[in-house]
Formats: structure tokens, sequence, C-alpha cells
């Protein structure tokens, strides 16, 4: 998934977890009334029926599927030992 600035998607809820995974650009999440500001290599978990929007700060895309993700978190991990 990707937006350009100042694009998102108003506030929903889904029936399932869903997780947002930075891997460009900027977005705030808004989390049950909360404000989160998301950068490159940063991940949040939006938990089932919880209300939540997503708003692009700057073009940004998402991680959306299962292997990007993978790759994404082991590619942390290795940054992180190193």
């Amino acid at each position: 998934m990707a937006f350009d600035k100042d694009q998102g998607l108003s506030e929903h809820t889904a029936p399932f977890d869903a997780m947002v995974c930075i891997t460009e650009g900027e977005a705030e999440i808004i989390l049950d009334g909360k404000n989160f500001m998301l950068k490159k290599d940063e991940t949040i978990i939006l938990p089932a029926n919880i209300p939540h929007a997503v708003n692009s700060v700057s073009r940004f895309k998402n991680a959306s599927h299962y292997d990007q993700i993978i790759e994404l978190i082991f590619h942390n991990i290795h940054c992180a030992v190193l």
C-alpha cells in the first residue's frame, strides 16, 4: 500500500488485527484517538475492532505482504545485532 502526501484512510474498524510497517516516508496513524507518527522501519499493530485512521505526512509505502514484513523484521534484527 502506498499513499501520496496528504492522502490516507478515514477512521474505520476491521474485524481482524492489522499491521503497518513503513518502508518509505512518514505517516500519522490514529489509533483509538491517539496519534502516532511513524517513519521508515517503524511498525504499529492495529488491533481488531479498534477505530484507526491513516494520514500521510509525506509519500509513504507500507509493507503489505507477509514476505515483505518478514524481510523487514529480519533486516531490523540483523541491524540491531550489528
